[in-house]
């Protein structure tokens, strides 16, 4: 069969996109990439994360604008001519799909071409890492993770390529024949440190085999050898620095593209300031922030065995089994003779390395999250890519299972209802009404709702129109307000849902009327099922699958609705009732109306 199993899992890969896959893993999926592209591309009305603050901005923004922002251009342009309508659906769809092609050059193509020059399966290694829920369900997705596995990728094929006579038995002192790939080494090593400054973590193993090149005893040679190799570096390293830093404090502000346009005026600003304060150097700060243990404090300590006992297992744990296996059968010496172990094959020994020092690296930061490991599943489908087959180019059971599993659970279930959510406040509010509406959405113990999903870009001209007198309301349009509550007590939630329905905290503009929506998760159901004082909720849509792994819901739950009894969990249906406990729920907020009590009249 070859690989026709691995076509398959590239069309699995598509369609995913294409389908497309609500399950929202992490915030910085939007936020750190397409979120702020389209408020800056399309104009919407989006959220500008502090990575991206003016004072001090950590995330450059070259691979976000050579991949995500150039496909809203295009969808721009499309929307434009007419060929295409701007939607949520193609601004959610698109750059997965240019995430999916790139990982099919950047991924898939390297570890084939690793395979065909180490005499490897390349068939088998294919199969495994197409069929891997990291790749169809975090690969496709717009993380800098993603981008930095693709350089680690790429820099793998580069070192392999060029140092192809250090894998073989009988190593070869004369490299002359084999290309030395220095200046794209430089260009990755720099590109992908900027993306994400853990890069040097994997990419130390590979630059250090390279580095080195043919010297194998310490001496003059090897002296000559790294002194040669570090100079032919620094093209590749220049130009993509000079370039990064140039990119990110014109589009940071911290530097006028006037000054680099005009070679006078460039003359005459080259000073101290120019270079040191008007400069933009992203990974620094990044590097600054990540240094403070009071900034890591805000996003949440963990252990650091959190990776090896438990993201990376989450991730891939067939594979993981298959290293602890050879590593336990290599203290115990089973493979100190052969050549199938790490002690006796050269290849196997430094994809090993390339897995083992970045997972150790890693693990040092406090603040541990899977996301920041998945590079780590190629070397490991380059180790056992064959250990976890059946044998007729079919992965075994186990790996199926695992993966069948993970890309349920991230893929499609794992805050499954934001994602919808947001688009369907996109229907309601572009909806033509006679009466023009003002709609609050309030977002409620869910993970940050994408703004720019919405679609929604309020026009000054309409804003200004409301206050002419001569308007009528046919020709207002409908406006939103979204309100991320985030993981905020009931408190919060009753104190801001009763600003919004109040006219004297929340005015109504003229010709308007007020409709305030809250979104919550369905573990949550017996907060707004209570008859309120000030306020009730009417449950008008469920958003399934959607889970909160900080929200579970309760299993067979017990409470009675008392605001819509129909509602309550033993009146449910058997197909209903796992819709009640999984599901994004969606409740429309309305003032208690209180109705004066009016005496008899005295006979």
């Amino acid at each position: 069969m070859g690989y026709t199993i691995w076509a398959l899992f590239v069309v699995v890969r598509i369609l995913l996109c294409l389908w497309p896959m609500n399950g929202y893993i992490h915030p910085d999926e939007f936020f750190q990439n397409t979120e702020p592209l389209a408020g800056d591309i399309i104009g919407l009305n989006v959220v500008r994360t502090w990575d991206f603050n003016s004072t001090r901005p950590i995330r450059s923004v070259f691979f976000p604008y050579i991949t995500s922002g150039l496909t809203m251009k295009v969808l721009q342009y499309a929307d434009a001519v007419g060929i295409m309508p701007l939607s949520p659906y193609t601004l959610l769809v698109f750059p997965r799909l240019m995430m999916a092609m790139l990982s099919l050059l950047c991924i898939d193509y390297p570890i084939y071409t690793i395979c065909k020059l180490l005499e490897m399966k390349a068939e088998i290694c294919l199969t495994i890492f197409a069929s891997s829920y990291v790749t169809l369900v975090y690969y496709t997705r717009t993380f800098s993770n993603s981008y930095e596995t693709m350089a680690f990728s790429l820099l793998l094929l580069l070192v392999v390529d060029s140092r192809l006579d250090q894998f073989k038995s009988t190593p070869s002192k004369n490299t002359e024949g084999r290309p030395n790939h220095a200046f794209w080494i430089g260009v990755f090593i720099v590109e992908a440190t900027f993306n994400r400054v853990t890069f040097p973590c994997f990419a130390l193993i590979p630059f250090i085999f390279w580095l080195t090149g043919s010297a194998f005893e310490f001496g003059v040679h090897a002296i000559r050898e790294v002194t040669s190799n570090c100079l032919a570096l620094l093209p590749g390293c220049l130009t993509m620095l000079v370039s990064n830093v140039l990119i990110d404090s014109i589009y940071y502000g911290t530097l006028d593209s006037a000054v680099l346009t005009n070679p006078q005026l460039l003359y005459r600003s080259l000073n101290f300031d120019l270079l040191f304060k008007n400069v933009t150097v992203t990974p620094l700060n990044c590097l600054l922030y990540n240094l403070d243990m009071h900034n890591l404090a805000r996003h949440g300590f963990n252990s650091r065995i959190t990776h090896a006992l438990f993201n990376l297992p989450m991730l891939c744990l067939p594979l993981v089994i298959c290293f602890v296996s050879e590593v336990f059968s290599l203290v115990r010496g089973r493979f100190q003779t052969t050549s199938t172990g790490f002690a006796g094959s050269s290849s196997r020994a430094f994809f090993a390395l390339c897995f083992v020092t970045p997972l150790f690296l890693v693990s040092i930061v406090p603040h541990h999250e899977p996301r920041f490991i998945v590079p780590l599943l190629v070397p490991l489908v380059l180790l056992y890519a064959e250990f976890v087959m059946s044998g007729a180019f079919i992965p075994n059971v186990p790996w199926i299972i695992w993966n069948v599993l993970g890309c349920i659970m991230f893929g499609f279930v794992h805050q499954g209802g934001v994602i919808p959510s947001i688009m369907h406040t996109h229907s309601l509010v572009s909806q033509p009404a006679q009466t023009p509406i003002q709609y609050h959405f309030v977002y409620y113990h869910t993970y940050m709702p994408p703004r720019h999903l919405a679609l929604y870009n309020q026009s000054v001209s309409s804003v200004l129109s409301v206050n002419k007198p001569t308007l009528k309301p046919g020709e207002l349009s409908n406006t939103m307000t979204i309100h991320d509550l985030m993981g905020a007590d009931r408190l919060v939630l009753s104190s801001t849902v009763n600003n919004l329905l109040s006219s004297k905290h929340t005015p109504v503009p003229r010709l308007f009327k007020k409709e305030v929506y809250v979104f919550a998760p369905a573990s949550l159901d017996p907060v707004f099922c209570r008859l309120g004082v000030k306020h009730n909720f009417k449950l008008v849509k469920s958003f399934f699958p959607h889970i909160s792994m900080e929200d579970l819901p309760e299993f067979m739950p017990a409470y009675t609705c008392v605001a819509e009894p129909h509602r309550s969990f033993r009146n449910q249906k058997s197909l209903q009732k796992w819709q009640t406990m999984f599901s994004l729920n969606m409740y429309k907020a309305e003032m208690v109306q209180i109705v004066p009590h009016i005496e008899d009249p005295v006979m």
